[in-house]
């Protein structure tokens, strides 16, 4: 094999490998673009009023770090009740957290679970080996799923609904309603890319109306 095949399939592994740790880690990568696009437009919010940089990156990095520092100490005197998160559940995080654990509910052979359920499986105290592992890796820890509204997201800055009507079953009390998992991970696992995109279906507009016109 000449030097420029070896060149050529070492260029292939490489850019393999590279992708498979993007395709695992698309959360991360994707909270990391949402922070620097925040973070670009505070930047050129203040940098307009002076038309250019305010200052040196390491002057302003350094003052960064210094605030970033504080509010650590401030944060760390509060009561836990009062301590803030420093995680916010996303859209695309959620997109994230439901697939994990539409596959781990389906693996293990479980054909509907109801709001509690779902809730018992993110907790710290509870939570599976499989759920733990999947949780940890998210980054994510207790999550508080008091309604179906936990599945009403916004994505790209549009409404975006996280489950199909068909996959979900109301009772009469005191038997709480339940999903439907094979119903629910059949629909997610057409409906990803789209939901990861914001792009809107039929009924996530029609849900968008409705939440205007109540709001008025």
């Amino acid at each position: 094999m000449s030097d420029l095949e070896k060149k050529i399939e070492a260029i292939d592994d490489m850019t393999r490998e590279i992708a498979a740790i993007q395709h695992n880690n698309y959360f991360i990568l994707e909270q990391y673009r949402l922070v620097e696009e925040q973070i670009n437009k505070v930047r050129t919010k203040y940098e307009k009023k002076f038309s250019g940089k305010l200052a040196s990156d390491d002057l302003l990095n350094k003052k960064i770090k210094q605030y970033r520092e504080e509010l650590e100490l401030r944060n760390e005197v509060l009561p836990q009740s009062k301590k803030k998160l420093v995680l916010r559940i996303t859209g695309q995080l959620k997109v994230q957290f439901l697939k994990a654990m539409l596959q781990d509910f389906a693996a293990n052979d479980i054909e509907t679970v109801t709001l509690d359920d779902m809730v018992n499986w993110c907790s710290r105290k509870s939570r599976s080996k499989g759920a733990a592992k999947i949780l940890n890796e998210l980054g994510i820890g207790d999550i508080s799923i008091p309604s179906t509204q936990f599945f009403q997201t916004t994505i790209n800055g549009n409404n975006i609904r996280l489950y199909p009507t068909e996959a979900y079953v109301t009772k009469k009390p005191p038997e709480p309603a339940h999903f439907i998992v094979k119903k629910w991970k059949t629909w997610f696992d057409k409906e990803e890319d789209r939901m990861l995109a914001g792009k809107q279906n039929k009924e996530d507009k029609t849900t968008a109306r409705n939440r205007k016109v109540h709001s008025k």
